[in-house]
């Protein structure tokens, strides 16, 4: 039953401070959790406003009923565009994936578009990009 519930329907659980015991376990259920970084389980973000943001920002990419259309997002760069970031000497996964600034103005596109990847699980593993 687990299973086919998240086939069904978009799970999301918020947590507002430390999760143990059957909290934890129902957290985890949830398949997304959004938490305060200095808390245990599952360590995303940093504050309250940060982990809204989080929340709002994941739900811009559910569809509004199961099995219904997904939303239609405006990229914010055009579908033509060069991926800029080239490294010289040893690349920054985060910088290809994502894009970097080069120092001054200058925006070095990455593979995806601007904005558009959200990683999850950063401060576990440095050298895993998820």
């Amino acid at each position: 039953m687990h299973a086919q519930g998240h086939k069904e329907t978009f799970t999301l659980t918020y947590v507002t401070s430390r999760t143990v015991g059957i909290g934890a376990c129902l957290a985890r259920l949830g398949m997304r959790c959004i938490q305060r970084l200095d808390q245990p389980i599952i360590l995303t973000v940093s504050d309250d406003l940060e982990r809204v943001s989080s929340v709002l920002k994941r739900l811009s990419f559910v569809p509004p009923y199961s099995g219904g259309p997904r939303p239609q997002l405006t990229p914010l760069d055009p579908p033509d565009r060069p991926v800029k970031y080239l490294p010289e000497n040893s690349c920054n996964p985060r910088a290809a994936i994502c894009g970097a600034s080069d120092g001054s103005r200058n925006w070095l596109g990455g593979i995806f578009d601007r904005d558009s990847f959200v990683e999850t699980l950063e401060g576990w593993a440095r050298t895993v990009v998820t």
